[in-house]
């Protein structure tokens, strides 16, 4: 800021500090000219506003009341200039239209030109914002001619800015940058009107998808504002880094960006910019998988939206819900927003954008009749020429819709187009999909080779976007996302067999698996040294104490959920209190991504352990059984330290499905109060060992003659065989317990990392440091015994049961055992699994209580 604006800023706050009726007096007294002292305030208004938009709203309203109680035109037309910029910041653009129009009407009247110039100038802003596009050309032709009859062709140039941006926002971008270049000579000594030109200029290579000159164009510029103080200004174009990073892929950065442009911003300052970051971060979020994070930040959004007016980011925002509830399996409401969103961009002549919504259009019309699928693509095409990424993906859509009609010719054709602007983009969600769909097409055609390496490619794609992410919930969801490459790429391998073919899917099936929690417990095991290292920062530790100040809400909410608590001990209705819960979740999780992106270290990528060392770290008596899934079967690896064997096609997905849910059946029926009286144990205890045999027919008895020679197994479940007791699986005579040592582990890598294998080969349990706990109730009266008995068999034991195993008691206790032994209640909520936990004497121990252990 200048010497003369920080003297305008010193007279604003002492003039703000006088009562109303004193202040035009005050300025009056000056020996300066009175309308010059409101056009220099109102400038200096303008200029806060940048950088402080509910001070500088402030300022710019109380200057247009002195300028009308003034009576000087020139001045009310010039204070209302000032007022629709501060407005257009705050995002109110109805209003700042009004604004400006008065200040035209009150500067035309006595032929100010240059104060009447100015007001059309910042007019271009809001009209473009509210898709009124040729009043906003109008607008800014009228401002510059009058500048440049003026001769003042620095503020000729500043409109040309104005113009390219209202251009670039109606969908001509090529006519924007004619109106950047006009503009840039005459701005070169006025740094923050070339940071805006800058700033928008990057909006246009954007659109143009010219993205590595868009990311210069948008630093340039954020560094130029943030040399000037201009927090709003800085906040957007972290605001564009972040959508143009989420764009090519670089979730991890994009949400980076967001979450410093909302840090920045003041929600109730600017409304609908914070609106508008929410649903460009709900956007990346859908990428990454988060899919219901991205629908409830899409359903924030759009209200706001619409209440100012935004009705290209509304149809933007319905778009992107339609395309995430699409996902979700949400035909109907998928299709509403859809047609909301196609409607609101044909409205406002944005057929490029029509088509976008075209390419959703295409893909749902597909899943039932691919040819309608492929004429409306083919309609959208045409309008998709200046948009390469969208091209790229319409071409995709058409070759998948070509190969489901059995035309690999065809399919072929439409992704080498999409390959040859893909490539040069290096957009690697794109090519993703491009490769697993080629590598797809190679293999049908019984090009195996090419198939396969094209599968690995697309594979090291998915990589490395992974990598890249640094928060744990990113990583997992992004991954879980694309496990669709892992297995295709699995069943390929497979399908050509060879030597080294086994070796290879295990190894990939072993990076499908688990990676997150094996990259947390290795990372925290390495950082155990650093822990006397004590963080500072207060923003870390003001995100950390709100975290635990709602975990500790929750617990006691989670308390109330007891079986044997009537209504009358609930503190809240069952309604109020599920939504109370759901709001604490929520904030833990936006605070928990906050904490991650702005302070977390960086989480390392661990690879898979190969199979010989998985091999030589178990024990001879030791098998280890892996299943995955490949198509729409589960097939297993069984390893021994000699020997690995696959058993393909063990039992398909859906009837798996139905045999647990058999057992589910049995289970409750067999729990429910009074079930084992008058006799029935035993018709119950059949009914459970009926379904057990099932299961263990479908999952161990094709493998069981590989397991002669093994007294302990270990299994690697996959996907809902979690929820599968393998040592209560019944083989018509025993359960397997009672023939095998049987141990769980959520990968092959983590076991081995952990050391558990080779510590359940050379400990003596009864040696052993241990905790034995147990909670008892009406429910499950008999755990005190089991506890009991238990800490017998261990001389080395602390026992805690009933009112003795609190949170805190235990989690003290845990840190100074080497094995954990604990009877009591738990719960699974789908819903918010780190909610899910074990029910202690005083509070649940959740997934999150665990993992700070």
């Amino acid at each position: 800021m200048n010497s003369n604006l920080e003297k305008q800023e010193a007279i604003l706050r002492e003039i703000a500090a006088l009562p109303e009726g004193r202040r035009l007096k005050q300025l009056k007294s000056a020996e300066k000219d009175l309308t010059q002292q409101l056009i220099e305030l109102a400038a200096a208004a303008e200029y806060i506003s940048n950088g402080d938009v509910s001070q500088g709203l402030a300022y710019c309203e109380m200057v247009r009341d002195l300028a009308d109680e003034s009576g000087s035109a020139a001045a009310r037309a010039r204070s209302r200039a000032a007022l629709g910029q501060a407005l257009s910041h705050a995002g109110r653009f109805e209003e700042a239209v009004q604004t400006l129009k008065q200040g035209v009407a009150a500067g035309e009247q006595t032929d100010e030109k240059e104060q009447t110039a100015w007001c059309f100038m910042v007019l271009v802003h809001p009209l473009a914002q509210l898709s009124l596009y040729e009043e906003a050309a109008e607008a800014g032709e009228s401002a510059r001619e009058t500048f440049l009859e003026l001769g003042n062709e620095l503020m000729a140039a500043g409109v040309d800015v104005s113009l390219g941006a209202a251009a670039r926002m109606s969908g001509d971008a090529r006519k924007a940058l004619q109106h950047y270049d006009r503009a840039r000579p005459f701005l070169r000594e006025d740094k923050i009107k070339l940071a805006r030109l800058d700033a928008n200029r990057g909006n246009a290579l954007y659109s143009l998808y010219e993205l590595t000159r868009a990311e210069q164009a948008y630093r340039d510029a954020m560094s130029a504002f943030q040399s000037l103080g201009t927090d709003w200004a800085v906040a957007v174009m972290h605001e564009n880094l972040g959508d143009l990073m989420a764009r090519q892929g670089r979730y991890q950065k994009a949400l980076t960006h967001f979450e410093q442009a909302a840090q920045l911003l003041n929600a109730g300052d600017s409304p609908a910019d914070v609106a508008r970051i929410r649903m460009e971060c709900a956007e990346a979020q859908a990428s990454l998988g988060l899919l219901q994070d991205a629908v409830d930040e899409y359903h924030a959004s759009l209200p706001v939206l619409q209440e100012h007016g935004l009705k290209w980011d509304r149809a933007r925002a319905l778009l992107g819900l339609s395309r995430t509830l699409t996902r979700l399996n949400h035909r109907k409401e998928a299709l509403a927003a859809l047609e909301e969103s196609r409607a609101l961009f044909h409205e406002l002549g944005h057929d490029a954008f029509a088509a976008r919504a075209d390419l959703l259009r295409a893909e749902l019309a597909a899943k039932t009749d691919p040819d309608k699928g492929i004429n409306i693509l083919q309609g959208a095409i045409g309008n998709l020429q200046e948009h390469p990424a969208d091209l790229a993906l319409a071409h995709h859509h058409l070759a998948a819709f070509y190969m489901q009609l059995g035309k690999p010719g065809e399919a072929e054709s439409e992704l080498n187009k999409a390959f040859t602007i893909a490539e040069k983009l290096d957009i690697a969600p794109l090519l993703v999909d491009l490769l697993h769909l080629r590598g797809k097409l190679f293999l049908s055609r019984g090009e195996t080779a090419q198939g396969l390496q094209t599968l690995r490619s697309a594979l090291q794609q998915v990589e490395r976007i992974r990598s890249s992410l640094q928060a744990e919930r990113l990583r997992a969801a992004f991954h879980g996302e694309h496990m669709f490459v892992y297995r295709d790429l699995v069943a390929a391998i497979l399908q050509q067999g060879g030597k080294d073919a086994v070796r290879e899917a295990f190894s990939i099936v072993e990076m499908a698996r688990s990676r997150s929690l094996l990259e947390l417990v290795r990372d925290s095991l390495s950082d155990i040294e650093k822990t006397d290292q004590i963080d500072t920062d207060p923003r870390k530790q003001q995100l950390l104490s709100r975290i635990a100040e709602l975990r500790g809400k929750l617990n006691a909410l989670y308390g109330e959920l007891d079986d044997l608590s009537g209504p009358s001990q609930r503190h809240l209705s069952p309604g109020a209190w599920r939504e109370t819960i759901q709001e604490c979740e929520r904030e833990i999780q936006v605070l928990e991504n906050r904490l991650a992106l702005g302070f977390g270290s960086s989480l390392s990528v661990a690879d898979p352990v190969p199979l010989a060392e998985v091999q030589q770290s178990l024990h001879p008596e030791q098998t280890l059984i892996e299943y995955f899934v490949t198509g729409d079967y589960y097939s297993a690896f069984v390893i021994s330290n000699k020997e690995i064997h696959l058993q393909e096609n063990l039992v398909s997905q859906e009837e798996i499905r139905g045999l647990l849910q058999r057992l589910q059946f049995q289970l409750i029926r067999a729990s429910r109060p009074g079930a084992l009286k008058n006799g029935r144990r035993l018709a119950l205890v059949t009914d459970v060992q009926r379904e057990l045999q099932s299961l263990y027919r479908a999952l161990v008895a094709p493998v069981e003659t590989l397991l002669c020679n093994s007294a302990c197994l270990t299994f690697i479940p996959h996907g809902i065989l979690h929820s599968l007791p393998f040592h209560a699986l019944w083989n018509g005579s025993a359960y397997l317990c009672d023939d095998f040592e049987i141990t769980v582990a959520p990968s092959a890598s983590l076991l081995i990392h952990s050391g558990l294998s080779e510590k359940a080969e050379n400990r003596d349990v009864k040696e052993s440091k241990a905790v034995v706990a147990g909670v008892a109730d009406p429910l499950a009266p008999r755990i005190e015994h089991e506890a009991r008995a238990i800490a017998r068999l261990l001389p080395d034991s602390q026992l805690l049961v009933n009112d003795d195993c609190s949170l805190n008691a235990f989690t003290d206790s845990v840190h100074r055992s080497d094995l954990v032994h604990i009877a009591c209640h738990g719960r699974f909520l789908p819903e918010s699994p780190l909610a899910s936990g074990l029910k202690l004497s005083d509070s649940w121990m959740t997934v999150r209580d665990v993992c700070s252990l």
